[in-house]
């Protein structure tokens, strides 16, 4: 280094033992760990709720895209991850210009969720299949000035608080004159359910 730039990097009165030994031992280790000073770069995550958002997107396009198959649920399983896979084309080349491409690694977690949300279009064709509900709404809003208006709360001082949101998807069923609605709320996290809890 020209003595300028040396100068720049290291302008010190005073070091350590542990800097001398480190230029003794390897002066471009000095160099780029006293010199350079790097930062060390965060290992970049995919967070629990960026993935719960693209498994949301992959199973409301997946209803949208099977609601106009004739043939649907009764299709192959082969068949069905087709679907799924025209779903989750254009949510895969998103992930082109996230960090989700950086690496193997986070390119394997991509995959890993594309399989999950395969198999989940796959349960919902079989449990559709085998039982009598058909998928009316799919992400349904609910609150004001939406289709299904909000859920109105009265507290115990007397105040009204609106409860809005959203209802992952909604099937129905009739029968003798009588529909029978299904609330459907997907978890990709590690929720338990707990049956005593679903009696009120």
């Amino acid at each position: 280094l020209a003595k300028r730039a040396a100068d720049g990097l290291y302008a010190h009165t005073r070091t350590s033992v542990t800097r001398l030994e480190a230029f003794a031992n390897c002066p471009f280790r000095h160099f780029v760990t006293y010199g350079l000073r790097p930062i060390p770069r965060r290992e970049f995550e995919v967070a629990r709720n960026e993935t719960g958002t693209f498994y949301h997107r992959a199973m409301e396009g997946y209803t949208k895209a099977s609601s106009g198959l004739p043939a649907w649920p009764n299709l192959t399983r082969e068949e069905n991850d087709r679907v799924m896979d025209g779903v989750l084309e254009p949510l895969r080349e998103e992930w082109a210009n996230t960090p989700l491409s950086d690496n193997a690694m986070l390119q394997a977690t991509g995959e890993a969720c594309c399989r999950i949300a395969r198999g989940a279009a796959w349960n919902y064709a079989v449990q559709t299949k085998r039982g009598a509900f058909r998928t009316g709404e799919s992400e349904a809003r609910f609150g004001p000035g939406e289709a299904v208006p909000p859920i109105k709360l009265t507290l115990a001082d007397g105040r009204v608080c609106w409860v809005e949101g959203r209802i992952d998807r909604i099937d129905y069923f009739e029968e003798d004159g009588d529909k029978w609605l299904r609330v459907v709320d997907y978890k990709s996290g590690g929720t338990t359910l707990e049956p005593s809890r679903m009696y009120g």
